[in-house]
């Protein structure tokens, strides 16, 4: 059940709903959301958004009473690492950042704002183009290992498909999964130069066994759209991924090549929607 159903907006552009005492969503309207666990005057952001504007990023932690904080990265995608710059710690999966960096990915930041600028929102008074702030992490994180932040304990977990290092965290003590951009309800994107849909499927059912081990359902917190996300989602994604494997699910429509991303096929199973990379698909079916 969500804590604190009304949303309250510090400055013109974040939204802030506090799911659980001291875990708020903050959401970029209509682009996306990550999520801030705070304790004392210090907290630790799962992802960072877009980060788009200093002055409106000043307000959010001043509205929440947060002098202080930690990243710790799902992946590195722009709209995810955007207040990496002010952390006093930034961690994230090695993996991921080697591919960061070898592809240069800062660079999509600027195509990401100028494809988006006209047909989403940006901040109401945000009349110069927006610049991305380099960062670099602190820390890699170790699969093995638990994360303490006050009385936040967060285990990662290693789902790569949407990208080559792509994570989750599980916060245990509040029994809460951190999804990342993993899976959402709206559309999956396998279609980027490092996705995988052969892994995406043994991540995918990775985590399906985490959650039905457990003796109550965790609460999934995606990045996208619906928050928090109805665990019978995943049900329906397994189902539409075994009808692609078995022949019984068409695409609905070919993907075209873009900047980010490679020439793929959409298929869709009731509200589930997945863009598959057409090099990976005959492959994938037959294994």
């Amino acid at each position: 059940m969500i804590r604190n159903a009304r949303t309250q907006q510090p400055g013109h552009w974040y939204r802030i709903r506090e799911i659980k005492k001291n875990l708020f969503e903050v959401h970029e309207p209509e682009h996306v959301s990550f999520y801030i666990l705070k304790y004392d005057n210090k907290a630790v952001l799962i992802d960072s958004g877009l980060g788009l504007d200093h002055k409106e990023a000043k307000k959010l932690f001043k509205s929440l009473g947060i002098k202080e904080y930690c990243v710790m990265n799902t992946h590195l995608h722009c709209d995810h690492v955007g207040l990496n710059y002010r952390a006093k710690k930034v961690f994230a999966y090695k993996k991921e950042w080697a591919k960061y960096s070898k592809n240069k990915e800062s660079k999509h930041t600027s195509i990401y704002y100028e494809l988006l600028k006209d047909i989403l929102p940006w901040p109401k008074h945000f009349w110069l183009k927006p610049q991305h702030r380099k960062f670099k992490p602190t820390h890699f994180i170790k699969l093995s290992k638990h994360y303490d932040f006050g009385p936040w304990r967060l285990k990662p977990i290693y789902v790569p498909g949407h990208t080559t290092g792509s994570l989750c965290f599980m916060e245990e003590n509040s029994n809460v999964l951190l999804l990342g951009d993993f899976f959402y309800n709206g559309i999956l994107y396998i279609n980027l130069e490092d996705s995988s849909i052969t892994q995406f499927e043994k991540s995918l059912n990775k985590i399906a066994a985490l959650i039905r081990s457990k003796k109550k359902n965790p609460l999934l917190l995606p990045c996208h759209n619906d928050i928090p996300l109805d665990v019978r989602y995943i049900k329906r994604l397994e189902t539409l991924l075994k009808r692609i494997k078995e022949g019984k699910q068409k695409p609905r429509g070919r993907w075209p090549f873009g900047r980010f991303f490679l020439p793929s096929r959409i298929f869709v199973y009731r509200d589930v929607r997945i863009l598959i990379r057409k090099d990976q698909l005959m492959k994938w079916k037959t294994s």
